[in-house]
Formats: structure tokens, C-alpha cells, sequence
């Protein structure tokens, strides 16, 4: 007969009336008659009195000698033996000395009743903390139905446990008015369509649970289509960039490579280096360096407060210097340079400052010009004293009534009425590269629809 305790048949104050249930089932499950042991005392082994002459159909029964013991006999005889050892190990130090000079198994559970108890006081007040629970009862932020379900479980089985009995249709009114207002809808719609009273606890949890799954997949299914969606953003407008539809997964899974390996990953460290040139002070491996070259990318976005309004540039450190390569970028506000040299028609301004991102150095706008290119007239196109890299906005082409499309592979600027293509890039890793040779020469880009002209 096995007696070995596992952790859950270990005495417990805290969760006695659970702890008391399982000892139940365990001490019934190693024999029929070990529960009535702990019930009535220890068996006694009886025998029917043949000296007497039985006038009833009810035998009269006598002690039966030890010395006729059978093997039943024995092993009915020390089943409080065995009772009362199972206790014992389920008990601690502490508590085994309340209980070490009671003879029988009968004896050992009495005091541990008392114990866990108390006395009709103590049960009193045990029950008002379990009815406050109940009133109290609502559900937790970020919890799940199950969780939430596991918790009034758990305060119902205590109320139940000390006396007290609740009423269906109250107890199902208390658990959907611990539902957040998130759930009013579901709520209102069980309360005026369904009939509490013929709702059990358990049917009433699965349909919440059927609720929450739905709204889950519908919540993830809405983030997807915004994940899907390339936006353009500046301080005064947003608008979308148009993808193609074909295409948008691998756009969107490529980008989330990217960051997770730049962001992420402590032994992959992409080093944002200073546009200004000004040299960063963590060294990584030559490995690492390698690795990080794959992961060159070029981020442009604008930051806008109520009292500033700067521009903020964030460049990988592997990016080739060229003053005559020029990227497509679709978080920049504006077209930008950092070689004078290719504007024309140039305007002296002061402008607002750029932020070049990973530290606080900054550049600033000294003018406004034009570049052409192969024919092709691109106008307001800020001058950033500073800036190492030559960066065309595709929010700034939508607002001149141009559309901008990403590829996988490449990228294109249209006309948004005649859909006619006037510039293209192709993708050079995470990059989208400016592409001259497919210039229109008798387009120009200019500030706005209203004032677009052409030159040849």
C-alpha cells in the first residue's frame, strides 16, 4: 500500500479546504474502509456471540480474539495505524506538535478541523471577508476570462465551504458586472436576451470565453491590415503610400527583419554613426561589423512640438558617402542635401534645425534650391549644412499631386492624374536608390499642382 504524499496532499492553512477534499479522496481511494476510520475510530474487530442463542434475525456480536485474527482481519485493524501515519507526513514540524499525543487517526483530523476552522467566531469572520470578496469581485486588467473564472471560483468554493449559499441569478449578475466597459455590449445583450435563471456559471463563462477569442482575432486582424500600410508623415499632413498589393507582405516582413536585428539583438549592435562626422565610441567585432552592413538602413522622420519644429535624420554608419547618390526616404518632411554644390537658383534661408539621430548634433537648413537631373526639374530642395547623404521625400512629392509606389525591387514616382512614370529607384538592401537614367525630361517637380510648368 502505497503512502508516498505528493505536494498537493501537504497540509496547507491557507488552502485547507481544498487540502481536506484531496486527503479524502486519497485516504478512501488505499482502502473502503480508511475514510470511516477517520469518521468513527478505529475498526473493531468483531465476531458473531454462538454461545447465545439467537432469538432475532439481528446477530449479536462479540470481541473476536486476537489469536483468530485472519489476514483481513489484520489489515482492517491497522488501517487507523495507516491513517494516521498518511497524516503525519502531510503535516509540518509546528503543526505536529498540536496533534503528537492523539491516539487515534479519528483524533489527529478533529484537531486539525479545529485548527483550520477556528471556532463558530473565527468562521464568522472568515465568511465576511469571503462575501466582501464576492462583492468586490471584477476583473483585473489584461486578465483572461479563464483567469477570471479560476479567481471566482476559488471565493465561491470558500463561501460555499462555510455555509453560505448565494443565489443563481446573483451570482451571474455579479460576474457580468465585473466585466469591464469594453464588454457593456456583450453585457447588455445577454441580459436582455437570454434568461439568467436558466444559466448555469460554467455556460455563462464559455460564451464569455467564445467572446474574448473573437475579439482577439478581430483586434489582431486590424493591427495586420495597419502593419500592411505604409504611411507618410510630416508635422502639417499624412497621407499613405500606395504599395503594391502583391508585394506589401514582403515589404512589411523585410522591415520587420530589419529593425529586430538593428533594435533587438545585443551581439548584432547597429552603430548609428554622427552625419557630421564625429566618430562613436563602441567598437564591435569584425563579424559584427560585417553582419551590420546587411543591415544598413536610412531613416528620416520630422518632430513637431507646440514650440519647435525640427527635422530629424537617423543614418546607418555604413551608408557610402556619395554626394551624387540620392535616396528615396518616406519619413523625411522635406528634400534634402548636404552638397551645395548640386542646387541651382539657390536662396539663402535660415531655416529650421535637423537633428541627425543617435546623439544631440544637429545641422540646419541654410537655403533652398533646384537639382537636374537627365532633363528632370526637382524644386525646393532644402540645403543642410552638415548632411553627408542627399535624400528625396516621398511625402513632399504627394503633396505636389504626385503618387509614390513601393516595390519589392523598386520604387516609382506618377503623375496621380495621367499615372505616367517620372522617376524611378531601385532597391539597393533596405535602400531605395534614385535611379536618373529613367528621368522624364520634359517633367519638372515643382512646389504644388497649382504651379507645375514644364521645360525641355
Amino acid at each position: 500500500m502505497k503512502k508516498d504524499l505528493t505536494p498537493n496532499l501537504l497540509f496547507s492553512l491557507d488552502k485547507f479546504d481544498d487540502w481536506k477534499i484531496r486527503m479524502q479522496v486519497h485516504l478512501s481511494a488505499l482502502h473502503d474502509e480508511m475514510w470511516e476510520v477517520i469518521k468513527d475510530g478505529p475498526i473493531k474487530i468483531l465476531k458473531i456471540n454462538t454461545a447465545v442463542a439467537q432469538t432475532s434475525t439481528t446477530p449479536q456480536y462479540i470481541p473476536k480474539p486476537k489469536e483468530e485474527w485472519g489476514p483481513e482481519d489484520r489489515t482492517r485493524n491497522n488501517l487507523d495505524n495507516i491513517a494516521k501515519d498518511i497524516l503525519f507526513k502531510a503535516i509540518d514540524d509546528t503543526t505536529f506538535s498540536k496533534v503528537r499525543k492523539c491516539k487515534t487517526a479519528k483524533e489527529v483530523w478533529e484537531v486539525l478541523v479545529k485548527i483550520s476552522e477556528g471556532d463558530e467566531q473565527e468562521k464568522d469572520n472568515k465568511l465576511t471577508i469571503a462575501l466582501k470578496k464576492f462583492e468586490d469581485f471584477k476583473m483585473l486588467s489584461g486578465e483572461s476570462i479563464t483567469d477570471m473564472e479560476a479567481r471566482f471560483i476559488k471565493i465561491m468554493g470558500e463561501i460555499v465551504d462555510l455555509g453560505k449559499e448565494i443565489d443563481q441569478n446573483e451570482i451571474l449578475l455579479k460576474i457580468l458586472r465585473g466585466l469591464p466597459s469594453n464588454w457593456d455590449m456583450k453585457v447588455t445583450a445577454m441580459r436582455d436576451h437570454r434568461d439568467l435563471k436558466m444559466l448555469s456559471t460554467d455556460k455563462l463563462f464559455s460564451d464569455l470565453k467564445v467572446y474574448q477569442f473573437e475579439m482577439k482575432s478581430r483586434m489582431e486582424e486590424e493591427r495586420e491590415e495597419k502593419n500592411a500600410a505604409l504611411v507618410v508623415k510630416q508635422p502639417s499632413t499624412s497621407r499613405l503610400v500606395e504599395n503594391s498589393k502583391q508585394n506589401k507582405n514582403d515589404i512589411v516582413q523585410e522591415e520587420a527583419k530589419t529593425k529586430d536585428r538593428r533594435f533587438k539583438k545585443d551581439k548584432r549592435k547597429a552603430l548609428i554613426s554622427d552625419p557630421l562626422g564625429s566618430s562613436m565610441s563602441e567598437e564591435s567585432s569584425s563579424d559584427e561589423s560585417d553582419n551590420s552592413k546587411d543591415d544598413s538602413a536610412l531613416f528620416c522622420m520630422s518632430i513637431s512640438s507646440e514650440s519647435t519644429c525640427e527635422d530629424k535624420c537617423l543614418m546607418a554608419h555604413d551608408l557610402e558617402e556619395d554626394e551624387e547618390v540620392w535616396y528615396f526616404d518616406n519619413g523625411c518632411s522635406r528634400h534634402m542635401t548636404g552638397n551645395k554644390s548640386n542646387l541651382i537658383n539657390f536662396k539663402s534661408i535660415e531655416g529650421p534645425k535637423v537633428v541627425f539621430g543617435g546623439n544631440d548634433r544637429y545641422g540646419s537648413i541654410k537655403g533652398i534650391g533646384t537639382i537636374v537631373r537627365n532633363g528632370l526639374k526637382i524644386e525646393d530642395i532644402s540645403y543642410v549644412e552638415g548632411l553627408k547623404f542627399n535624400l528625396l521625400s516621398t511625402s513632399q512629392f504627394c503633396d505636389k499631386g504626385y503618387l509614390v509606389e513601393f516595390f519589392k525591387d523598386k520604387c516609382q514616382v506618377k503623375n496621380e492624374s495621367t499615372r505616367e512614370v517620372v522617376l524611378e529607384g531601385t532597391r539597393n538592401k533596405n535602400m531605395y536608390v534614385v535611379n536618373w537614367s529613367t528621368t522624364k525630361d520634359t517633367v519638372c517637380l515643382v512646389a504644388n499642382n497649382s504651379s507645375i510648368t514644364c521645360w525641355e
